[in-house]
């Protein structure tokens, strides 16, 4: 089932491997911008560092949108969304806060993960904007292994709050978009950002080298995060992981 939400193209599914996927299925085939998957559950879902993620039946809101950035705006992507997302929470009457970069936590606990991902094509890079929100709490309750870090926005299902989020998240996500370049998202950002601050580990992405300590000091208006080291050198990091340090 397909409707007009926004402007924006909205394929509705109650189960898919991965919503990214059916995006990229999309692009292939010369959809316009903002085409979004939407999805009751994923058998194949997956974060960052191609963890999988937890998409079960009837507990979360799965979507991908397309977007096709100018060049210079697609590192902003990840924590536009961040922003946009937040809202669409609050708007609700939620609390969120963002962990640096893709991760928004309610009462201490992970509610929603954002993945931008990339993909060449000859007018230039196409982005599938990935996001996974847990909505209500699962039958069941969690995985084990993250059971103690997960949360959700509400106990008990309710279609009326479903759609209005989802509604609400592409309005926002559109908005934020829209002004990209020239928004007030980065001081937004940084409203809500639980990173700063406080001592973290840093865990490199690829073969940049081991974990290490360091104090998150601010995120700039790229959504970099500026960390200073324990000799107080100062770093900026715009890829890897940060964990706070216990």
């Amino acid at each position: 089932m397909a409707e007009n939400i926004n402007g924006a193209v909205v394929e509705y599914f109650d189960c898919v491997d991965s919503t990214n996927t059916v995006a990229a299925r999309r692009i292939a085939e010369g959809c316009p911008e903002w085409h979004t998957v939407i999805a009751k559950s994923q058998t194949a879902g997956s974060g960052r560092l191609l963890r999988s993620f937890f998409s079960p039946d009837g507990t979360g809101l799965y979507m991908s949108c397309v977007l096709y950035p100018n060049a210079e705006d697609i590192g902003l992507i990840t924590g536009m969304a961040a922003v946009a997302v937040s809202e669409a929470m609050e708007a609700l009457g939620k609390t969120p806060r963002i962990k640096w970069v893709n991760d928004i936590f309610i009462d201490g606990r992970k509610v929603c993960g954002i993945l931008a991902k990339g993909i060449c094509r000859e007018k230039g890079t196409a982005v599938i904007l990935g996001i996974g929100v847990n909505v209500f709490a699962p039958k069941g309750g969690f995985p084990e292994d993250i059971r103690e870090t997960a949360g959700y926005l509400f106990d008990t299902y309710d279609s009326e709050k479903y759609k209005k989020l989802t509604s609400l998240i592409l309005s926002s996500l559109q908005k934020r978009y829209a002004d990209i370049a020239n928004g007030d998202s980065p001081e937004q950002y940084r409203k809500r950002c639980i990173t700063t601050g406080r001592e973290v580990k840093v865990i490199p992405s690829g073969n940049e080298g081991g974990a290490y300590i360091a104090r998150a000091v601010d995120v700039d208006d790229r959504f970099r995060l500026i960390i200073e080291l324990p000799d107080g050198e100062t770093r900026i990091l715009d890829s890897g992981e940060v964990t706070a340090r216990i």
